[in-house]
């Protein structure tokens, strides 16, 4: 298990995962309205997903095998969600953050116990591509992309567009050869690395500027470059 760039087993000496629940199929949750005959689906939604791993933790000296469990459980403690991925399912990325044990029996040196990612997202994404437009990766639900780079060729103006959303800076103090940079996960836009978030125009769908396969993202001012990753459940 890859634990925010870390296999668990070369982190510690004698940790071993040995199964995985939660990666499977997930329930939907579905809203209704009784009618006089069945009813009607007025939302659904997908609900977070919790991963259990079970894990095995051994050495012959019982203060060693302590201090590996507060080495665990040190590493695993984070207060934003990380990256996880399994030796197993390696082309997908989770992202979760630890959030509770089972009890450990206390009469042995081989221990045998599993603890609890939880993963607000539910989503499983690809590894990142880079696009010049054309959004080929399989999503099978809308998302935003990490980032889209744009160089300059002309002075003033741009706009982005997937053909639904459009992001726009107007009359602004860029020209060209400027690199912009709009960062999504930071909500921010940046030109030649400095934050101008503030040029961009009020009416822009910054914050649901969404992709989806098969789209062709365009601009009507420079060289495109969109990191995104793919995502399902």
């Amino acid at each position: 298990m890859m634990y925010d760039g870390m296999y668990l087993e070369d982190l510690i000496e004698g940790y071993q995962t040995l199964t995985v629940e939660g990666r499977e199929m997930l329930s939907v949750e579905v809203e209704q309205q009784e009618i006089q005959i069945g009813s009607i689906i007025t939302n659904q939604k997908i609900p977070s997903r919790t991963l259990k791993i079970t894990y095995k933790l051994e050495d012959r000296d019982p203060e060693k095998l302590q201090f590996k469990f507060k080495e665990l459980l040190n590493y695993l403690y984070r207060n934003e969600d990380v990256e996880i991925r399994f030796h197993d399912e390696l082309d997908y990325y989770y992202y979760g953050r630890y959030t509770s044990t089972d009890t450990v029996p206390g009469d042995s040196n081989s221990i045998i116990s599993s603890f609890n990612v939880f993963c607000a997202d539910p989503l499983k994404y690809t590894k990142e591509c880079v696009s010049d437009g054309y959004i080929g990766n399989p999503i099978q639900f809308p998302i935003t992309p990490r980032k889209i780079e744009v160089t300059l060729s002309m002075n003033n103006s741009i706009k982005i567009t997937n053909g639904e959303q459009n992001i726009t800076i107007t009359d602004a103090a860029i020209k060209t050869g400027d690199v912009l940079v709009f960062d999504f996960s930071d909500e921010q836009v940046t030109v030649n690395g400095e934050d101008c978030t503030s040029m961009i125009d009020l009416e822009s769908d910054f914050e649901n500027f969404y992709l989806k396969q098969g789209q062709k993202i365009t601009s009507n001012n420079g060289k495109l470059k969109i990191f995104y990753r793919g995502a399902t459940i």
